[in-house]
């Protein structure tokens, strides 16, 4: 009588296909705009990024408060203000 555990053991082993790594998988059927969009993503994403936003719209808002009248591009309130609120 044949050992039925060793034929199913033999029979997993030879049908048996490893892992895969499904990150590579999806990362090798994204288009180049999804790739594109990623990037952009993960760097708009950082606190980098959010000082220098911060930095511009603290700039843009201090400019159009207080300098002279006729250089203000966007006079205060203006929507930064808004914006920022």
């Amino acid at each position: 009588m044949p050992d039925l555990n060793m034929q199913s053991l033999e029979s997993l082993k030879k049908n048996f296909t490893p892992p895969q790594d499904t990150n590579k998988i999806h990362r090798s059927k994204l288009s180049g705009m999804d790739k594109l969009a990623l990037q952009v993503t993960n760097k708009i994403g950082t606190m980098g990024f959010f000082f220098i936003i911060a930095g511009w719209t603290f700039s843009w808002l201090l400019w159009n408060m207080f300098a002279p009248v006729n250089l203000r591009f966007d006079p205060f309130p203006a929507f930064v203000l808004w914006l920022f609120i």
